[in-house]
């Protein structure tokens, strides 16, 4: 059996808004109403735009020439982040983000276009956020929390995609970028 690789297709996030949530998250770890929760690593934030699941690395370039159509239609984008939630629910949390605001859709609109071109199913409708933390074990309530927390707004700039690779196992998951795609390339010619 040939080897597989777990990849999703992801939008990297700056290191202004990286360090600024740093920040914010060494603060709100220190609170005990979040103590059933494992905090994401840093290095490892991003914006999933499609989860590919298992593939066969043979693929490889071809989902990146995908990707290459898609990202050069569309022009940069500047988005406004900040807020936080939970998913499913504030009383039920197993997942802890932070926003990414998407007022003109255009985020919505290259997930979908991503999505579409790799033939990726989906649940739902998208919906753009950075994972911040995990349930450890049991969903929390984290209604309270969020009702008293602030995230600082920032910025995400979209300029380009990348086709991640994602390591999971006993130790916390671990990323490796094994393609991208500029945005932009017919839009600025």
């Amino acid at each position: 059996m040939s080897e597989r690789w777990r990849c999703f297709v992801a939008v990297p996030i700056g290191d202004s808004l990286r360090m600024a949530l740093v920040d914010a998250v060494e603060e709100w770890a220190g609170d005990a109403r979040l103590d059933g929760l494992r905090w994401t690593d840093a290095a490892n934030w991003h914006l999933t735009l499609a989860f590919l699941g298992q593939i066969d690395p043979a693929r490889i370039a071809s989902i990146e020439s995908a990707m290459e159509e898609v990202a050069s239609a569309h022009a940069p984008m500047h988005l406004r982040t900040g807020g936080l939630g939970a998913f499913p629910s504030p009383g039920r949390g197993r997942v802890l983000w932070y926003g990414v605001a998407d007022p003109a859709g255009g985020l919505g609109g290259l997930a979908r276009e991503v999505q579409t071109e790799l033939c990726v199913d989906t649940d739902g409708p998208f919906r753009a956020h950075l994972t911040l933390a995990r349930a450890r074990r049991q969903p929390l309530n984290l209604a309270s929390w969020l009702a008293d927390a602030a995230a600082a707004e920032g910025e995400l700039v979209v300029d380009r995609l990348q086709l991640m690779r994602s390591y999971l196992g006993g130790a916390p998951a671990r990323y490796e970028s094994v393609g991208s795609a500029s945005l932009g390339a017919i839009a600025n010619v």
